[in-house]
């Protein structure tokens, strides 16, 4: 399922993926999605990053409204890619290519992250409002 952009109160926004333990769920649609938090727009890769971190935990995909203006590369994820299990991904996001930091240095945004990791770090909270849907993934 692709994340769809759209326009919002003369804003525009992107509806981005983010996987999380069940436990958090409750927290997270009273107070928001937390500071540094790490988003994708690939429903498929947010379901391999919570088989990865939280393999034997119940888990859930939040969808949310994202300002572009937080969102910044994940660095991380070029560095220290998701281990992905599945071919599609494993070809779309080419992450076991070698790292070359000169790379990132040459002026990486969030836009490159996207495309190349299919990941991007939302800088400051996502606010209750703009927690679109959860759904249980496991």
């Amino acid at each position: 399922m692709p994340a769809k952009d759209h326009i919002s109160d003369n804003q525009f926004h992107l509806h981005l993926f983010h996987a999380t333990p069940t436990k958090n769920v409750e927290y997270i649609q009273a107070q928001g999605l937390g500071p540094n938090s790490y988003l994708t727009n690939d429903y498929a890769l947010a379901q391999q990053y919570a088989e990865n971190q939280w393999m034997y935990e119940p888990t859930s995909i939040i969808t949310v409204r994202a300002n572009p203006r937080n969102l910044v590369p994940d660095y991380n994820s070029f560095k220290y890619p998701v281990h992905v299990d599945r071919p599609s991904l494993t070809a779309k996001y080419n992450v076991y290519k070698d790292f070359d930091e000169t790379q990132l240095k040459s002026g990486v945004d969030w836009k490159n992250s996207l495309k190349q990791t299919g990941s991007v770090l939302h800088v400051g909270t996502i606010k209750p409002h703009n927690i679109l849907n959860i759904e249980p993934f496991f």
